[in-house]
Order: C-alpha cells, then sequence, then structure tokens
C-alpha cells in the first residue's frame, strides 16, 4: 500500500507555495481595491488578479488567504467578497 501511495505522490504537480514579501499598505490597499471591485462586479479577472499577486496578499493575510483563493477559484465571487473584506477589516485593527 505504501508503494501506491508513494507512486501516487510523486505523480502530483508539486504545491504552489507562495513566496513571502514584504508588505507595502500602499500597494496592498491599492491591489484590495481592484480585488474587490472585481469581486464586486462578479468579473472574473478577480482570478488574474489573486494569482499575479499571490505572494503579496498571502503575506498580508495569512490566515485568510486560502478561503479567499479557494472562493475565487470555486467562482463564488460573494463568498470571496465576504472573506476579503473580513481580512481587510481585521487587518486594519492589528
Amino acid at each position: 500500500m505504501q508503494a501506491i501511495i508513494t507512486e501516487l505522490e510523486a505523480k502530483l504537480p508539486p504545491e504552489v507555495v507562495a513566496e513571502a514579501v514584504m508588505v507595502d499598505p500602499e500597494k496592498l490597499g491599492e491591489v484590495c481595491t481592484n480585488l474587490v471591485a472585481l469581486l464586486m462586479d462578479e468579473n472574473l479577472l478577480a482570478g488574474d488578479l489573486l494569482d499575479t499577486r499571490r505572494s503579496l496578499l498571502a503575506t498580508a493575510f495569512p490566515v485568510e488567504f486560502a478561503g479567499i483563493e479557494a472562493a475565487i477559484k470555486q467562482f463564488e465571487l460573494e463568498t470571496a467578497l465576504e472573506k476579503l473584506t473580513r481580512a481587510m477589516a481585521e487587518n486594519s485593527r492589528g
């Protein structure tokens, strides 16, 4: 059984890990504003923005990022918007 698991794991694509970056509050605000606008418009380009700014968003919102990403990838844009705005509110308090 272990041999089968090892073989299957070897065939899986590598896990994408966001590289930690310094968070520039001004840049983060700009990215979040754009992402919120795309999500409010139910614009699927939100996924592209998320992908291009993955490192920044994952570093700024380490707890919330996976949920935001999952919601966008599953086209649950309203849920993604809720999670993002909650993360932004929490971040502004901290």
